[in-house]
C-alpha cells in the first residue's frame, strides 16, 4: 500500500458507522510520512554538507619574525604561519589565531585551549614530555650578533701592524734585501758604477732598491747587472723570489688575523671572557647557564641588541635566523652576527598530545618538504 492509496481508504471507510475515528488517523499519519520524506536529506547530501563546512582550528602565535608577525594589514603572516595556511588549506580547516607567550601555548595545549601552536616553538625533550609535535619543517641553531666595539677597530687593526709576529716577519725580510743588496753591489760595482757605484752607504742603497722591485717583479729597468757575476745573483734571487714571497705573504696575512681574532669576538670561545646577552626563557638562556658564561637576560631579542648597542653586553646569543632578522631591521647599522652556530634545534608546530590533527598535517606537511614548497616559503623571507 503506498500513500496515494490511504485517502482513498480513508473515504471508503468513512461511509461506514464507526470507521471515521480510524479514517482521520490514517489520513494524518500519511500526511507525516510525507512530510518527514520531503524534508529530510539523503545521506550523501548529509556527507555533501558536512564536507562543505570547514572545521575551525584553534592557532595560538607570538609575534617573533620572520616565523610569525603582523603586517601592515594586521594579519599574521610569517615562515610558520604561511606554511600552516597552507596546511590548514589543504586540509580544509579554518583557522581562528589567538596569541599567547610560549609558557602559556604549552599550557593551553595541555588544557585543550588551543589546537595548534604555530612560530618558533623549538622541539626539545622537556616539551615533548608535555605537548606532541608535527614533523621539523625548520633547522638552525645559535648564533652570536656582535657590535662594532666587538670587531677589530681602525686603531685595533694598527696595533696588528707593530706586534711581534708581523715585526718578526718584516726584519726578516728586510735582512734578506740587504743580504742580496751587497752582494749584488759587490759584483756590480766596479763593472757598473753608474747604477750601482759609490760609497757603501749608497751602493747598498741601490742594491737593496734592486733586491724589492726584482722580488716583486716589478722590475722598473732602472737598474740592472751587466756583469757575468752580477746576472748569476740576478737570476737565482728571480727563482728564489718566486718562493720566498708567498710564504711572507702568508705571515703577513696570518699576523693580521691573528690580531684581528685577538681584537674582537669570533667564535664561541671569545664569549668565555665577556658578558653575553640573552632572552629570558629561551634554549639561548639554558646554554648560557651550561657553559658557565657571564650573561644578562632581556625580554626580547630587540632588547638584547638595543643592550648591545648601548654596550650594556659584549654579544648577543639568541636563535640564528631570529637574530640575523632582528639584526638587519635594527637601528645600529654596526651590529652584525657571526655565521657560527652553536647548537642545533628543529622547529615544529606544536599540538595537544593524541591530536587528530597529528598525522593528517604531517602528511601534508612531508609532501610540501619533498616539493619544495616549504624552502620557497623560508626563502620568501630569509633569502637564500
Amino acid at each position: 500500500m503506498n500513500a496515494s492509496t490511504i485517502p482513498d481508504i480513508a473515504r471508503r471507510n468513512a461511509k461506514k458507522p464507526g470507521h471515521a475515528l480510524l479514517s482521520t488517523v490514517l489520513l494524518s499519519l500519511a500526511l507525516g510520512f510525507l512530510t518527514l520524506t520531503l524534508a529530510s536529506p539523503s545521506p550523501a547530501q548529509e556527507e555533501s554538507a558536512t564536507a562543505s563546512t570547514p572545521r575551525v582550528v584553534r592557532a595560538v602565535t607570538r609575534e617573533v619574525p620572520p616565523f610569525a608577525f603582523l603586517n601592515e594589514g594586521q594579519r599574521w603572516e610569517g615562515i610558520s604561519v604561511d606554511l600552516w595556511n597552507r596546511i590548514a588549506a589543504d586540509l580544509e580547516l579554518e583557522v581562528e589565531w589567538s596569541t599567547a607567550t610560549v609558557p602559556e601555548q604549552i599550557a593551553g595545549l595541555e588544557d585543550g585551549s588551543f589546537d595548534v601552536a604555530v612560530g618558533a616553538l623549538s622541539m626539545t625533550e622537556e616539551r615533548e614530555q608535555r605537548i606532541d609535535f608535527s614533523h621539523a619543517f625548520y633547522s638552525s641553531g645559535l648564533g652570536i650578533a656582535v657590535g662594532s666595539a666587538s670587531r677589530p677597530s681602525l686603531l685595533q687593526q694598527a696595533r696588528v701592524l707593530i706586534s711581534g709576529t708581523f715585526l718578526k716577519a718584516l726584519l726578516g725580510l728586510t735582512v734578506l734585501l740587504l743580504i742580496v743588496g751587497a752582494l749584488i753591489w759587490i759584483a756590480e760595482r766596479r763593472g757598473n758604477p753608474d747604477q750601482f757605484g759609490g760609497g757603501p752607504l749608497r751602493g747598498l742603497g741601490s742594491g737593496l732598491w734592486w733586491a724589492a722591485v726584482t722580488m716583486t717583479t716589478v722590475g722598473y729597468g732602472d737598474k740592472a747587472p751587466s756583469s757575468p757575476a752580477g746576472r748569476a745573483i740576478g737570476l737565482v734571487w728571480m727563482f728564489a723570489s718566486l718562493l720566498l714571497l708567498g710564504g711572507y705573504v702568508a705571515a703577513f696575512a696570518s699576523a693580521l688575523t691573528a690580531g684581528q681574532m685577538q681584537a674582537g669576538i669570533a667564535g664561541v670561545a671569545d664569549l668565555a671572557g665577556v658578558r653575553s646577552g640573552v632572552v629570558e626563557g629561551t634554549v639561548s638562556e639554558q646554554w648560557a647557564r651550561r657553559r658557565g658564561l657571564r650573561w644578562r637576560g632581556y625580554q626580547d631579542v630587540q632588547a638584547s641588541l638595543d643592550g648591545l648597542s648601548r654596550g650594556e653586553v659584549k654579544a648577543v646569543v639568541y636563535d640564528l635566523p631570529l637574530l640575523q632578522y632582528a639584526v638587519r631591521q635594527h637601528d645600529d647599522e654596526g651590529l652584525a652576527t657571526l655565521e657560527v652556530p652553536v647548537t642545533r634545534e628543529p622547529y615544529g608546530f606544536g599540538l595537544p598530545e593524541g591530536s587528530a590533527l597529528r598525522d593528517p598535517a604531517n602528511r601534508v606537511l612531508l609532501r610540501l618538504l619533498v616539493t619544495g614548497e616549504v624552502d620557497a616559503i623560508v626563502e620568501s623571507h630569509l633569502g637564500n
